[in-house]
């Protein structure tokens, strides 16, 4: 008898010992979050259970002792709290909270800011209260626009680039030292911010002049997952002689400071379709030809590789340069003789028996010409040329003519 009054007299002030407990209010949350930023290592050591866990948004759950090392490698500088909500039960809350979270990584002195969601429990020990459990996840973010922000960082980039942007091109890397640029066509494997900004620096500095290709880029697949991204796409660069080439590529990006920034690329060339390749050489053979045909001998070096070991052999040049070849230097004063000699031409280029064989970045084109004037053949000539694919484009690297009658 005696235990069922002390049962029953527990269960009647049950209710009151609730309501006893120390409430806890959203100004409490905020003046927790004071004490943490003011000694975030004080805090922890005398303001958390001592089963408290943190779960990052990695997903790692972390103890007590593994959550007081990250303060080795991150230093809090602000957290600011919208949207928070309690409820609390007893001696028990629950706080969550959107939250845009400023730290700086002290190994590189990088500054980085995050979107995230506060999950946090506490606890009323002793008319204390203590921290649990905290975990931070990712905040919701509208897809669309977040692949849109990608894409506008991934062709920014290639734009700038293309435009002779150096200060541009980078704004768009992250300035760490993981960053990573691999250009297979180059055979070039970049690690580290300063390396990709010295080899920009160095290759703008060499080529000033802005590439004026129309560039269009065509989307595989864009995965993001929390702060980073991996996203497969195709790049096509057409010149203003219409030669179009493509390539592969893969990028990596992260979400620092609530910008997306390129971190890692790999750009591999597309092989070329030989067709493509054809017309293509076909194209820069007419297009000299058509140089010297109009009088514009200033424009057939455009179609040149313009390397010291470009050789012209013909018999018709010996009374310009007093031999029958030209190479190097005498290639030159070739071509010097030509803007004062060569006039415009009403003479019509048939060509039959046109073969091209292509290896890889070599092409050998060999085919029989003839220059029709007022109706009537009046030259036949035999011609082998070599071209070499230099930065996607067929360039001129031999010309050889035999007088066929």
């Amino acid at each position: 008898m005696k235990m069922k009054k002390t049962i029953t007299l527990f269960v009647v002030m049950l209710p009151h010992i609730i309501l006893a407990q120390k409430s806890f209010t959203e100004a409490d949350f905020k003046a927790m979050n004071a004490r943490y930023l003011k000694n975030p290592v004080a805090f922890m050591q005398n303001e958390t259970t001592p089963n408290f866990v943190y779960t990052g948004t990695d997903g790692i759950v972390r103890d007590k002792v593994a959550s007081l090392k990250i303060y080795d490698v991150l230093e809090e500088i602000s957290r600011d709290y919208s949207n928070i909500k309690v409820q609390q039960n007893g001696a028990g809350a629950v706080v969550t909270s959107q939250m845009k979270h400023t730290v700086i990584i002290k190994p590189t002195g990088q500054k980085r800011i995050d979107d995230e969601v506060l999950t946090a429990t506490l606890v009323n020990q002793n008319g204390k209260w203590l921290l649990q459990s905290a975990v931070h996840s990712m905040a919701p973010v509208d897809i669309n626009s977040e692949e849109a922000a990608i894409k506008k960082v991934i062709e920014g980039q290639t734009q700038a680039s293309y435009d002779r942007d150096l200060e541009k091109s980078l704004s768009y890397w992250a300035n760490v030292p993981n960053a990573s640029y691999v250009l297979t066509s180059l055979n070039a494997n970049l690690t580290g911010f300063e390396q990709i900004k010295n080899t920009y620096t160095y290759f703008m500095k060499a080529n000033p002049t802005p590439d004026k290709s129309k560039i269009e880029a065509s989307y595989k697949s864009i995965t993001i997952k929390g702060n980073t991204a991996f996203v497969k796409h195709e790049e096509a660069f057409t010149n203003e002689k219409g030669n179009t080439t493509k390539q592969n590529c893969h990028r990596y990006l992260e979400k620092i400071n609530t910008e997306w920034k390129l971190v890692g690329s790999v750009v591999t060339p597309m092989p070329t379709i030989k067709t493509d390749d054809e017309v293509a050489i076909k194209k820069v053979i007419e297009a000299e030809t058509q140089s010297y045909l109009d009088g514009h001998p200033e424009k057939i070096t455009d179609y040149w590789s313009r390397k010291p070991s470009d050789e012209f052999q013909s018999q018709q040049i010996v009374a310009w340069i007093g031999q029958p070849y030209a190479k190097a230097e005498t290639l030159n004063k070739l071509n010097e003789a030509a803007k004062n000699l060569v006039k415009k031409k009403d003479i019509k280029i048939e060509r039959e028996d046109f073969e091209i064989r292509i290896n890889k970045d070599m092409a050998w084109a060999t085919y029989t010409q003839k220059a029709i004037a007022n109706g009537t053949v009046a030259q036949t000539i035999r011609e082998t040329r070599i071209l070499e694919r230099i930065g996607g484009e067929w360039k001129i690297v031999y010309v050889g003519e035999q007088g066929v009658k």
